[in-house]
């Protein structure tokens, strides 16, 4: 009486759908992870400090920044092409790193390290990160 392809075709249906939620569930622990609060904040640093760099090339005169969060938990590495802002155990993939592009004859260095405030400064032609 019973239709054994039809309850062969629904168990499949069945083991189809508990397979896609486990992979979209797989999907949201993955992404949640990586788009947490704490990787948000890196990118947020890094690319404040790489948009200033170039609003300090494109501002004539010396200048200087103030950073208004607390920068405590982080490491931040200026260099000539790049911002690189990481917490200490950090892998290469949660590093946060953004390029700039300076002039040929401007100089960007600098490196804070768990320190709650810092400074960007521009003198002449240099471009330093330090502590205020």
């Amino acid at each position: 009486m019973w239709n054994k392809r039809g309850d062969t075709d629904i168990a499949f249906t069945i083991f189809e759908i508990l397979i896609v939620l486990l992979i979209i569930g797989t999907a949201f622990q993955v992404a949640t992870k990586f788009g947490g609060s704490e990787m948000v904040a890196k990118v947020s640093v890094a690319n404040d400090i790489a948009l200033q760099v170039n609003a300090f090339v494109a501002s004539p005169g010396n200048a200087l920044l103030e950073f208004p969060k607390d920068l405590s938990p982080y490491t931040i590495a200026l260099n000539q092409d790049f911002v690189l802002v990481f917490v200490e155990g950090d892998s290469e993939s949660l590093k946060v790193r953004r390029n700039f592009y300076l002039p040929e004859d401007y100089t960007a260095f600098g490196a804070i390290e768990n320190k709650e405030t810092a400074c960007l400064k521009k003198e002449r032609k240099s471009i330093t990160l330090d502590l205020c």
